[in-house]
């Protein structure tokens, strides 16, 4: 009984000044106030939103920009929201095209509104002006009258000796219900090849015992890779400043590789041991792009040492890869180019004299297309040389998929590529590059490197619709299939009835 005549009613939950900071929807004994913690403030009544003891998803507690900090910035009712959106994007880093990428990355304003609420610009601007979120517009390419906005996280988040971040429950169920709805609404509308990947994901794992070694063997590899690079005669001068650049301060770039590559893999295993299984395959990150059509997921950008370690339920895998696949496409597009029926075929046609080298290379059991221009460019003595097999990768890559009308460090661009591929093919790639053949992309000179990975990736999707009616498991890597070692020859024998059944034989072939 209180002073006053006024006796506590059993079932409340009651606060005084000896308890410390008050609990959510606690009542004060002397106010009779409600403490609420999500506009940190007493009120005269209680709160409608549920305080979560334990949520399905996480937050990360960067140690760059604490929630604390964020807290105290954005208020009790934004805090989480934008908590939230820095995790996502921390996240959505990690799914690009390499593991070292940290690029923009694309949300749509229906997310933002979602992820931040109605205020997201006013939240978005002063994340922006402090630094921690860059942002950026660009114009929709069917209608540039409409803005996509991408955004970058400030480098430093993923900085830095020991863990980057710590995991911490959200409070707010219903914004976590909300959030949840998103997601299983995006996994909901995956079918096909892509419910087929996140089933295989469902069952894969990645687990490296000795990290820190394995590490050391990428970077070790980058150095030889950059060694390559600086002989190679055909490294674009940008190229050559980044490695240079990078050579500077050959311990402190070390140390960041390394670092990235450390974060990445604990990007990798916080997916793996996510407990909300909804958001763990929204995470999985997987996605077809508009340019190539090629499939991509959590695993596409993971450096090769890091594949010999992941298993399919439990088995170790292997990649089944096609020979030369960037040449054999082009020669499997360039035949194709022949066909009356091909509706593409008057635009510009190849001379007769490439489709004869690369047909004559088809039959060869000893020759391929790499093999063939350091014959023709460095002699006979050089076609077994792994480095000039590297050289000529590059210099295909320059002069076939690169803008033709970029040099080529002093060389007569146009002698060499006819010298290669026969008189008249560099007259076709500068015609392929001036066609407007609405493929999306931002630039023509991009035209022939769309159509060649769109043709790669119809081929593929036609595999990979096989082996979804025989049960077999499968991740696509660009040009191969990632599937257990046991359903190998399955896949094997998959990917050679494809290819006679799109009369590719001789021209595509499976390593």
């Amino acid at each position: 009984m209180s002073k006053s005549g006024y006796k506590d009613r059993d079932g409340v939950n009651w606060y005084d000044e000896s308890m410390g900071m008050p609990k959510h929807d606690q009542k004060d004994r002397v106010s009779k106030k409600y403490w609420n913690e999500f506009k940190g403030k007493w009120c005269s009544r209680r709160s409608k939103k549920v305080m979560l003891v334990k949520s399905k998803m996480v937050l990360f507690d960067f140690k760059y920009y604490p929630i604390d900090k964020i807290r105290v910035e954005y208020g009790p009712l934004d805090y989480e929201k934008v908590a939230m959106f820095i995790s996502r994007l921390y996240m959505m880093h990690y799914s690009g095209y390499k593991a070292e990428d940290w690029e923009f990355v694309y949300w749509s304003y229906d997310d933002l509104v979602l992820y931040l609420g109605v205020r997201w610009i006013d939240i978005l601007e002063k994340l922006n002006d402090d630094g921690i979120v860059k942002y950026l517009e660009k114009p929709l390419k069917r209608d540039p009258s409409k803005m996509l906005k991408y955004f970058r996280l400030n480098k430093a988040f993923r900085g830095g000796q020991g863990d980057v971040f710590d995991e911490v429950g959200i409070k707010d169920a219903i914004y976590e219900n909300r959030i949840l709805g998103l997601i299983r609404g995006f996994i909901k509308g995956r079918v096909g090849i892509d419910k087929a990947i996140e089933r295989t994901l469902d069952k894969t794992e990645l687990v490296i015992g000795e990290i820190e070694s394995i590490n050391e063997a990428i970077w070790d590899a980058k150095q030889l890779e950059d060694d390559q690079a600086l002989l190679n005669e055909y490294t674009s001068k940008r190229n050559i400043k980044k490695i240079l650049k990078r050579r500077e301060n050959i311990t402190k770039s070390k140390w960041e590789y390394q670092a990235i590559l450390k974060r990445y893999y604990e990007y990798l295993c916080k997916i793996q041991a996510c407990n909300c299984i909804d958001e763990k395959r929204a995470l999985y990150g997987i996605n077809t792009d508009s340019f190539g059509y090629r499939i991509s997921h959590m695993y596409s950008n993971a450096p090769k040492l890091y594949r010999k370690y992941l298993k399919i339920e439990g088995e170790e895998v292997v990649e089944i890869d096609i020979k030369s696949s960037q040449p054999s496409f082009l020669h499997a597009l360039m035949v194709k180019w022949f066909d009356i029926d091909y509706p593409k075929r008057f635009m510009a046609l190849p001379p007769n004299s490439f489709i004869d080298i690369m047909d004559m290379l088809a039959r060869s059991d000893k020759l391929d297309l790499y093999k063939y221009m350091s014959m023709k460019i460095k002699g006979l003595g050089k076609i077994g040389d792994s480095a000039t097999r590297t050289e000529m990768k590059s210099l295909f890559y320059s002069i076939v998929l690169g803008n033709p009308w970029h040099k080529l460090k002093g060389k007569n661009k146009k002698k060499l590529i006819d010298e290669l591929f026969g008189i008249g093919f560099y007259d076709f790639l500068v015609d392929l590059a001036n066609i407007d053949f609405g493929l999306g992309v931002n630039r023509k000179d991009k035209n022939l490197a769309a159509l060649l990975q769109r043709e790669e990736s119809t081929f593929l999707h036609s595999v990979m619709q096989e082996l979804i009616c025989d049960g077999i498991q499968f991740l696509p890597l660009y040009d191969s299939l990632i599937v257990k070692a046991s359903d190998a020859e399955s896949v094997k024998a998959i990917f050679e009835a494809t290819i006679a059944d799109q009369m590719l034989n001789g021209i595509i072939r499976i390593k």
